[in-house]
């Protein structure tokens, strides 16, 4: 009898060559196949049954066939994301430069059509939360690539064998932006005093200061925004965002990722999945009131074997005051809320490491005067990691919020 692996290797191979030749190929002989072998009568190259091409606005690109094939062949069920998501590409992706992929049109910048599947659903959550699924042969993120998530939606992965990141991959909202969340991000609302978009949205600028971004973590200040969601990441969506202030537009929530593969994930020792939040707005060059910085948002691994040497991150941005606050940082070191100036104390600083609430903002200026009160940090994101044996190689890694919080954590498939 073969074992476990041994079925799940021979799925894998035979979804890339075509299903019911390779079937009968191992029932027969147990023959090895090549990469030259030619795919099953009406299947294309990855073995599916692809049925006929539909394109509606990016709404649904890949195939409309054997979904259970796929499923099978990764040998599991993912969390959120159901069987009818899952399409069959042709042609595995490696990524080697800027790419920009945007889970709301399903199109991605450096790639060709059939590289990839796409398809959009809505999650169970009692706001039925959209999530673009794309799905890929294999996907390797290069030591130079440089990938943003874009669009709305939070976005996730399907790879059908290996995924492979050794580059840079951010689900966070773009500097200079003007608060506009990405990837499942909460944007900021618009200015004066008003309480930050999400379920953890901050408080707006009052007496006390804007309110930081919550999601795991509670944002920074008296009217910091509360933590909701769950260490499972049962659904998939970003951080919130922090309350704004007279002047301030910046301070969106983090995005979120999940990534799902049939064999393995490698987070290199030069890759990094960055889903942390925007720093808070600033006040300006008055008494006028500063924004909150936007909580971190989510990351969810889901393979048989998970490998992490590099980062892993999803802090919340630091607090806006004279200036705007710090993005969230590549490492597990908290954003930096704006040092005190002449007309607003230090913006409070973000999540990172063990800290997984944001600081509040202070009120005394680079003098000690008793200034406006600078807004607070946001709040850490979820981090999950789920394997076959319920424990994934970190040994090396760097993981922010940190496995020793409750907001990253690891279980089984």
């Amino acid at each position: 009898m073969h074992g476990k692996r041994d079925y799940q290797s021979f799925s894998i191979r035979a979804l890339r060559l075509g299903v019911w030749g390779a079937a009968v190929c191992w029932v027969a002989s147990g023959c090895l196949l090549s990469e030259d072998d030619e795919p099953a009568s009406g299947m294309d190259s990855s073995g599916i049954d692809r049925g006929s091409e539909t394109d509606t606005g990016g709404v649904d690109k890949g195939s409309e066939g054997t979904n259970a094939e796929v499923i099978e062949v990764l040998g599991f069920a993912p969390t959120i994301i159901p069987e009818s998501a899952i399409r069959a590409p042709s042609r595995a992706l490696e990524i080697t430069g800027t790419c920009e992929i945007d889970g709301q049109s399903g199109t991605i910048s450096c790639a060709q059509e059939d590289q990839f599947a796409y398809q959009s659903i809505e999650q169970s959550d009692p706001d039925r939360t959209s999530l673009g699924v794309f799905t890929f042969s294999d996907l390797t993120l290069a030591a130079t690539a440089q990938v943003r998530l874009a669009g709305t939606f939070p976005t996730a992965f399907v790879v059908l064998g290996e995924a492979r990141i050794v580059g840079i991959l951010r689900a966070m909202p773009a500097r200079f932006a003007s608060g506009r969340g990405l990837a499942g991000g909460y944007s900021v609302p618009d200015m004066g005093y008003a309480r930050g978009v999400g379920p953890g949205g901050g408080g707006g600028a009052d007496s006390n200061g804007a309110g930081g971004g919550g999601h795991c973590g509670k944002g920074g200040g008296e009217n910091g925004g509360m933590p909701y969601g769950d260490a499972e990441i049962s659904v998939l969506r970003g951080g919130s965002s922090g309350g704004s202030g007279d002047l301030s537009s910046d301070g969106a929530g983090g995005g979120a990722i999940q990534i799902v593969a049939a064999e393995r994930i490698t987070i290199g020792t030069t890759g990094l999945i960055n889903a942390g939040g925007e720093g808070g707005g600033s006040g300006g060059l008055s008494s006028q009131l500063a924004g909150g910085g936007g909580a971190g948002g989510a990351i969810l691994l889901e393979a048989p074997e998970i490998v992490v040497a590099g980062i892993l991150t999803a802090n919340g941005g630091g607090g806006g005051g004279d200036w705007d606050g710090q993005l969230a940082r590549d490492d597990n070191a908290p954003a930096q809320g704006i040092s005190a100036g002449s007309f607003h104390g230090a913006g409070g600083s973000g999540s990172g490491g063990d800290t997984v609430d944001g600081a509040p903002g202070a009120n005394l200026n680079d003098e000690g005067e008793v200034v406006a009160t600078a807004g607070g940090g946001g709040g850490s994101g979820w981090i999950r990691l789920n394997t076959s044996s319920g424990a994934a190689d970190v040994a090396e890694a760097t993981i922010s919020p940190s496995l020793d919080t409750k907001c990253a954590s690891e279980g089984s498939l």
